[in-house]
């Protein structure tokens, strides 16, 4: 988690992702129920970039063998999560 101060701490993230190829729908879940939100997929490459139809202040990047990085900003902060994403 990076902060408008330039600070950054290492933090777990508490947040986890699902999408669902059929309907574009990238799920943010937590210890509440999840937020569905519709994006729009563009591949380039190796990697497939997620972005909100109506922009949110996240993006998600996953590559060919399933890694993937999300950036969101919260306010003037800003927050980076990697991971490996897994079928279920």
């Amino acid at each position: 988690d990076c902060f408008s101060d330039g600070d950054c701490v290492r933090n777990k993230p508490v947040v986890f992702l699902l999408y669902n190829e059929e309907s574009n729908m990238m799920y943010r879940c937590d210890k509440n129920p999840c937020d569905g939100y519709e994006t729009d997929k563009v591949v380039s490459g190796l990697y497939a970039n997620f972005s909100p139809k109506i922009p949110r202040g996240f993006m998600v990047k996953i590559s060919h063998d399933n890694e993937y990085v999300e950036v969101l900003s919260l306010g003037l902060e800003l927050i980076i999560y990697k991971g490996k994403c897994i079928d279920v």
